[in-house]
């Protein structure tokens, strides 16, 4: 939520009400209050991996020669984001090195000094099929991209129908993270592990938050398709 202070008041900054309460912030000029939200940490195998290849790649950069490094700020300066306040900003050298080598570790590929072209994949055009036979999931989705990568993202179980994923809800969809990333195939696009893979436990009926996200063929992450409930029926 959004709010405007009036002088004498500057800005607010804080929380209240302990762990279910609100948190107030200001950025860019803007007052910001939200929910309290304690991030899920359980340190899986998984994520213990994922923070290793980003300390890995963080200790890489510096490593960099001064043209390296001015190569990889040149990529950098072409990427866009969005802030949560959907104002656009660009991402710093190091920020673009790590995501690219993130996901070239995840995928067994050896971290890399070289920047990679800027290719900004588009995302999955829509999910077309979600559905488990109880032994396997089959998450199936359109696209139009010629090449690269798709990093498939889970949230557990949602509580209800009602309940929307959020960001910070979104794991990669197998415990064994490299099988998270697949390789661009004919669209649509079918992404079938094993239920018993999955690394949150998700069953017929269950509502879950969906992430396709688009990786260049130089893992340079894209644009991704969120849908942030949708419902596995039985095939």
């Amino acid at each position: 939520m959004l709010f405007t202070t009036t002088s004498p008041i500057a800005g607010l900054s804080g929380k209240m009400g302990g762990d279910n309460g609100i948190v107030v912030s200001t950025r860019t000029g803007r007052g910001i209050a939200r929910q309290m939200v304690i991030p899920d940490n359980p340190d899986t195998s998984a994520q213990q991996s994922i923070r290793n290849y980003l300390t890995l790649a963080a200790q890489a950069f510096q490593s960099l020669t001064p043209n390296e490094k001015a190569a990889w700020a040149t990529l950098a300066a072409q990427v866009s984001r969005s802030d949560r306040l959907s104002q656009p900003y660009n991402p710093s050298a190091i920020n673009i090195y790590c995501a690219v080598n993130l996901y070239r570790q995840i995928d067994g590929e050896a971290i890399t000094d070289t920047a990679p072209a800027y290719t900004i994949q588009a995302a999955a055009t829509a999910i077309t099929e979600f559905t488990t036979d109880g032994t396997n999931l089959d998450l199936r989705f359109s696209h139009s991209n010629s090449d690269g990568f798709f990093v498939i993202r889970l949230s557990a179980p949602l509580a209800s129908a009602n309940r929307d994923a959020r960001a910070t809800d979104m794991r990669l969809a197998t415990s064994t993270i490299a099988d998270a990333i697949v390789a661009r195939g004919a669209s649509p696009q079918t992404f079938a592990p094993l239920l018993s893979a999955l690394t949150n436990t998700l069953a017929e009926d269950n509502y879950a938050g969906i992430e396709i996200l688009s990786l260049s063929a130089g893992y340079l992450p894209g644009q991704s398709l969120f849908v942030p409930s949708d419902q596995m029926t039985l095939a």
